[in-house]
């Protein structure tokens, strides 16, 4: 999910182009949707040469991260309310069900991140899971 600084929409999916107001969310676009950067002295696109837009408004913005971690924990406290509930009757149940409710959570708490967030977060889980889970085993056979 994207949100648009320009009309404070959500649009659904990594659009190109606010579904509300029609702005540009890839920095400033000319008419043929080229995605350019968002330095206020070009004027024309470098890939066709039409003109730009003459603003953009994809900043980067600190609401969507901050609904994405409410939704992680949120997510992290129905597993645990799960947990609770159900956890000594039928503990085999209890964590299917947290391990549902976390994938979806995590996805979309995922979706609705930039992309410049989303891409150090994964650097940053790989990292971890190369340490705890490939980083003892160098050297065997």
């Amino acid at each position: 999910m994207r949100y648009c600084g320009h009309c404070c929409h959500w649009n659904i999916g990594w659009p190109i182009r606010c579904r509300f107001c029609a702005r540009g969310l890839e920095g400033r676009l000319c008419a043929r949707h080229h995605p350019n950067p968002r330095d206020p002295r070009l004027v024309f696109c470098g890939e066709c040469g039409e003109l730009l837009e003459p603003t953009a408004h994809a900043k980067f913005r600190l609401l969507p991260c901050l609904v994405a971690g409410l939704l992680g924990l949120g997510t992290i406290a129905i597993a645990g309310f799960i947990e609770l509930v159900l956890g000594e009757e039928n503990f085999g149940m209890a964590a299917l069900i947290m391990l549902a409710v976390l994938v979806v959570g995590m996805r979309l708490v995922f979706q609705m991140l930039p992309p410049g967030v989303r891409s150090a977060m994964a650097d940053i889980a790989a990292f971890f899971f190369r340490f705890l889970f490939v980083a003892g085993n160098k050297g065997r056979r």
